[in-house]
């Protein structure tokens, strides 16, 4: 039982970075699962929840990706790989929060200026919107940099990308809440069509 626990304080001290990876995934799924669990528990609409959930398996599919381009590519080890490979993740959740607050407030100055009988102004997420798909795509390539297969490529790939996606969809249902109106796409794919002949 000694020898046991020795090789495992053993493996500890000379893993440490992937320890403080594995806690700090561990320790972000207990959040949000606890999270879509009181959304559940306040009436949410179930899709709302598992867009949250697959976002959560979408962004450790990357962080993985990123852990393995912050030691291979990039050569940090030890607490500056630890505290360096989930950046961009983080910083795609708060343009996503961003985005989402912006919608909401120009939903509130569009629906003031319909009252005092204005034009109103369109409701939109704003850069951050933007924000939340360059940065998908940039975490997607720098995931799939260090892949070691043509299929861990596109997983890497995708996974960034369909968690915007569900994102997108899950504030356009946000967007027609707020105000009771769908947006219609000025370019559609018969538009394009038609265009091209």
């Amino acid at each position: 039982m000694t020898a046991r626990l020795h090789d495992v304080l053993a493996y500890a001290e000379a893993h440490t970075a992937v320890l403080a990876m594995a806690a700090a995934v561990a320790v972000t799924a207990m959040v949000l699962l606890r999270r879509a669990a009181r959304r559940v528990a306040d009436g949410r609409q179930a899709e709302d929840v598992l867009t949250l959930v697959a976002a959560s398996v979408a962004t450790t599919v990357v962080m993985n990706g990123m852990w393995r381009f912050a030691g291979n590519v990039l050569h940090f080890s030890g607490a500056e790989r630890v505290s360096m490979f989930a950046f961009l993740e983080l910083a795609m959740l708060t343009e996503a929060l961003r985005a989402r607050r912006n919608i909401r407030e120009s939903a509130a100055r569009a629906e003031k200026a319909r009252q005092a009988g204005g034009q109103p102004e369109p409701v939109t997420a704003g850069v951050d919107g933007a924000a939340v798909w360059a940065l998908s795509v940039l975490s997607a390539v720098l995931s799939s940099l260090d892949a070691r297969s043509g299929a861990e490529v596109v997983a890497r790939l995708a996974a960034p990308l369909v968690a915007a996606w569900l994102w997108e969809r899950g504030l356009s249902l946000y967007r027609r809440r707020l105000t009771g109106r769908a947006i219609h796409w000025r370019f559609t794919a018969e538009r394009v069509l038609v265009r091209l002949g």
